[in-house]
């Protein structure tokens, strides 16, 4: 590249980086939705007063200092932490200038420094938590009381408690007492005393919940990288064993060689993972999954494994990297904030049960329900994470809080590997020294959070996998090579990018956007680049041919008509365009087919590997009706409801049928009986526009939360900058090749999550990858100093931004680190949380048994099916949307719909009473359909008892008579 370019580049990148650096910040700062979390009430309404809504430049600028301040000031619980971090760093550097005359750092860094600093983070921030103070709301005002401090539980201090509430809190007071953990500490309203729990309970329960917690991840861990490398050495072994009667066979392009510990680790971690997920998986076929099995498996483990624990438990004492470095560095200060965020998070995660809506509904409902039933279940159907999940419970016991916990760290052990395979990337094609930035940008991300300390989800383990099969391909195509040595084609790399990515696909099937852009990538750079654009077209003539997009939906959002862009035409133009592009490939590439052929073959058959299994099986349980990539097994157990009155009986797999008599079938022409719950479901997400600024611009109102906000949905404005690397001199280097394909492949991601996602950032959770790593990438290789300076400030400003969200989601979760601190113990955490739902699922579980007539629960959201033991045969439908109940009850005769419930086998009703909120429209299809059922359940004449109706709680329960 000529210096004139560069210079060009340069300026117009520093210019650009200004502007919209700049402008992007002011505008996220602007959002109304984000002043409410990142500014403090006052604030936030003086900001109100001076600018409008709508003007989010002018409510950034004048918001800018506040939420500096605030962001501080929401901080402070760790201040203690923090201090005495620095303290001991002042401490190790005056130590280091007394024995070197110099204060720098230089020591060589261990593997088990780094969980040492681990341990000692979350012991200081436990401290830091369980001595400091909280802020609690008076009738004078609020106040400031130690976190600690424990008020005797009488029903003149807690007023609006429950009975049953208030029975636990007494229980949990008396055995702290009786235990000795308890110091008077003056007396509060209505003469109840006020103690402090002692310091000697506290740190009691740091070893009991805690550290206990920390031992079982760590010999998890263990014997995930002892499978992993037993597995990682026979595939080089097995493909030799293939492959060496080919032509141009060679043992060195099948031999594996990682130059880095931590590489290894990493590719051992997940093939670990992925052969436990797929042993648990055959044990649950098999029907033996039950805890001795489970206990048996994981004792043999080390056993057969022994040199591999010998081997890992060498590296982890004696393998070290040397760091030599100055008092005041970046990179320390970023390991230093990357520990205490993992020790923060798995701190927030000891907690005796499950607290959002998609781990109590699905992610750890799934595998706690699996264990109830000791086999195979059909929403465990593909080599799923939540096999890997499902370990607490079936070791520990389906009722234990000891295992539910163990079962949410696993997840949060999900995010430990996806960080490390973002690091692991970044360190190779950047060097040494790098990727703890990029680590941060997205374990930091607001949405990461979400399922890496509250809804214990699994998407961190489809990043992760997805992330290592990218870096597993890069590897294949962009090796460090000596200088003058010419590519030659490493196929093992290439084999663990396919095996990798197809586990990822079985835990999610989202994964299929990585796997998409990994296959455009690998025949881009062997072939032609134009071969990128064809696997684009191939991509999407493969969703529509198996209905991921939905031509109809898509024409209707554009607002086309439907006979100028109809599913022909559009399949038609797409395979003709498709073959013209990959025949040009093909033939420019003509002297390299041989390679071609063979990257396309491996990659495709190491991908199926991990597939074809669960693909099989689903296939045979469904009794081979039709041969094809089923991703999910029959349901066998609940019954199908025919409302329309056609017939009852089985079904050939044995299913039973419950059809309505003739007389009080259910009319479902009736346009009523038109489902309205996957818009009002997904459409929240990406709003409800049409035409084709609600594609181009989502990724700019996803990021700014312009349709949705939350916690949940929240990313950082720095995403926004992705372009910019366009204008980096070092973008258009030779040596950056890998980086260009990277901001393809990443863009490809992208288009793909705009089309099929929704608007929901997890279902492109894999475009984080590349969007982390090339905020990096920017500051680390900016041309000139200023603009060094004016990324480091602006990415200053966007750690604040998530750190800031992270500690407002400490305040609203504060109450639970009492568990973990030793202030209450888990029956007591579960009535003040989740009131009712133990007495519900006790009352839902007597009715099944002793109606048989009417054994079923008819649910309406709520978090009821985790409390419900093999719950496939009491719970009969699932209507979070209440489309069924409004089909059902098209009539609007209340004793006709208790006639067909009754029909149908229902004894009782839960509802969500917040099913409304997720939709913003008062007047929309689901606030509606909400009104008609409690116009339902309110009329006399269906006779609806009603047992719990707690709003508070969120839920509430009916007999049906």
């Amino acid at each position: 590249m000529k210096q004139k370019t560069v210079h060009i580049l340069s300026i117009t990148f520093f210019v650009c980086l200004v502007l919209w650096g700049i402008y992007t910040l002011l505008y996220y700062l602007g959002v109304p939705v984000h002043g409410v979390v990142l500014l403090a009430s006052e604030s936030n309404a003086r900001l109100n007063e001076l600018c409008d809504s709508n003007a989010y430049l002018c409510r950034g600028l004048f918001g800018f200092f506040p939420f500096i301040s605030h962001t501080f000031e929401r901080m402070r619980p760790l201040l203690s932490y923090g201090v005495i971090s620095l303290f001991l760093y002042g401490g190790y550097l005056l130590y280091s200038g007394f024995n070197t005359g110099r204060f720098s750092i230089s020591f060589n860094l261990k593997p088990w420094h780094i969980f040492t600093f681990f341990i000692v983070s979350l012991f200081l921030i436990f401290s830091s938590i369980a001595f400091g103070s909280v802020e609690t709301n008076t009738t004078s005002g609020v106040t400031k009381m130690p976190f600690r401090q424990i008020i005797e539980p009488t029903s003149l201090v807690y007023r609006s408690v429950a009975a049953e509430a208030l029975a636990e809190l007494q229980q949990n007071f008396n055995h702290l007492n009786d235990m000795g953990c308890l110091k008077e500490n003056g007396f509060f309203a209505h003469d109840a005393s006020k103690y402090l729990v002692s310091s000697k309970c506290i740190y009691s329960a740091f070893i009991s919940r805690t550290l206990s917690q920390v031992l079982f991840i760590s010999l998890l861990i263990l014997e995930l990288l002892v499978l992993g490398r037993m597995l990682l050495l026979f595939i080089p072994k097995i493909c030799n064993l293939i492959c060496r009667r080919l032509p141009k066979y060679s043992p060195e392009n099948w031999s594996l060689n990682i130059e880095s510990s931590i590489t290894e680790a990493v590719l051992c971690s997940a093939f670990g993972a992925s052969l436990f997920i797929a042993i648990l998986w055959f044990f649950a076929v098999a029907g033996v999954l039950t805890s001795p099995v489970g206990w048996g498996f994981v004792i043999l483990v080390p056993i057969i494994g022994y040199k591999q624990v010998i081997y890992f438990l060498k590296k982890f004492i004696s393998s070290s990297v040397h760091i030599e470095l100055r008092a005041v560095n970046i990179n320390l200060f970023l390991f230093w904030l990357l520990i205490s965020y993992l020790a923060l998070n798995f701190l927030n995660v000891i907690r005796p049960f499950p607290i959002g809506w998609d781990d109590l509904g699905s992610y750890l409902n799934r595998p706690r329900l699996m264990v109830s039933y000791g086999e195979f279940i059909f929403s465990m159907a593909p080599f799923q994470w939540e096999y890997l999940t499902s370990l607490g419970y079936l070791l520990f016991g389906y009722n234990s809080f000891f295992g539910a916990t163990s079962s949410m760290l696993i997840n949060w052990m999900a995010g430990l590997l996806a960080i490390s395979s973002i690091f692991i990337f970044v360190r190779y094609f950047l060097g040494k020294g790098n990727g703890l930035l990029s680590a941060i940008l997205y374990y930091f991300l607001p949405l990461v959070g979400h399922f890496s300390f509250a809804d214990m989800k699994i998407d961190n383990s489809v990043f992760a996998m997805g992330s290592i099969s990218i870096f597993a391909l890069f590897r294949f195509l962009f090796p460090h090579l000596p200088e003058g040595e010419k590519w030659s084609p490493k196929w093992i790399w290439l084999v663990i990018s396919g095996l990798i990515g197809g586990v990822a696909f079985g835990i999610k099937p989202t994964a299929i956007m990585v796997l998409m852009a990994n296959w455009a990538v690998l025949l881009a750079v062997l072939m032609h680049g134009i071969a990128f654009i064809g696997v684009i077209f191939a991509a999407v003539i493969l969703l529509i041919k198996k209905g991921v997009l939905n031509v109809d939906n898509l024409t209707e959002r554009l607002s086309i008509s439907s006979s100028i862009l109809s599913f022909e035409v559009v399949f038609a133009f797409m395979v003709f365009v498709t073959l013209i592009i990959i025949g040009f490939a093909l033939f420019y590439s003509r002297k390299r087919f041989s390679i071609v052929f063979k990257a396309i073959l491996i990659l495709f058959i190491s991908t199926a590997i991990p597939i074809i299994p669960w693909v099989i099986h689903n296939n045979a349980v469904r009794g081979w009706e039709s041969i094809g990539l089923e991703f999910g097994a029959v349901n066998n157990i609940t019954p199908m409801f025919d409302l329309s009155g056609s017939g009852g009986g089985e079904l050939g797999n044995n299913r039973k049928i419950i059809s309505l008599a003739p007389d009080i079938a259910v009319d479902m022409n009736n346009s009523i009986c038109q489902p309205t719950g996957h818009k009002e479901e997904l459409d929240r997400y990406w709003g409800f526009e049409k035409g084709w600024s609600h594609y181009l611009t989502l990724p700019w109102r996803s990021v700014n939360n312009l349709d949705s906000g939350g916690y949940y949905v929240t990313t950082m404005p720095g995403f926004l900058l992705f372009p910019l690397l366009l204008l980096l001199p070092f973008f258009w280097m030779e040596k950056a090749l890998w980086l260009r394909w990277l901001f393809a492949g990443t863009l490809f991601i992208l288009v793909q999550w705009i089309f099929l996602g929704n608007g929901i950032p997890w279902y492109g959770i894999g475009v984080f990858f590349g969007l982390s790593i090339g905020l990096e990438v920017l500051f680390y290789k900016a041309p000139d100093f200023p603009a060094k300076l004016v990324l480091g400030f602006l990415l200053a400003l966007w750690i604040l931004i998530m750190l800031n969200n992270r500690f407002w989601q400490y305040e609203m979760q504060k109450n639970i680190f009492e568990y973990s601190v030793g202030k209450v113990d888990a029956e007591t955490m579960v009535e003040r949380t989740i009131p009712h739902y133990n007495d519900i699922a006790d009352m839902v579980i007597h009715r099944n048994e002793s109606i048989p007539t009417r054994p079923y629960l008819y649910r309406i959201g709520t978090f009821i099916p985790y409390f419900i033991p093999r719950n496939l045969e009491i719970i009969g439908i699932v209507d979070h949307q209440l489309d069924t109940f409004n089909c059902m009850y098209q009539e609007r005769d209340p004793a006709l719909t208790i006639k067909r419930l009754k029909a149908l086998g229902f004894n009782s009703i839960i509802f969500d009473t917040n099913t409304s909120t997720i939709e913003r429209d008062p007047n929309g299809s689901l606030h509606k359909k909400v009104q008609t059922f409690m116009n339902f359940l309110t009329n006399s004449e269906s006779g609806i008892e009603v047992v719990i109706n707690d709003s508070t709680a969120g839920v509430a329960f009916f007999l049906i008579p």
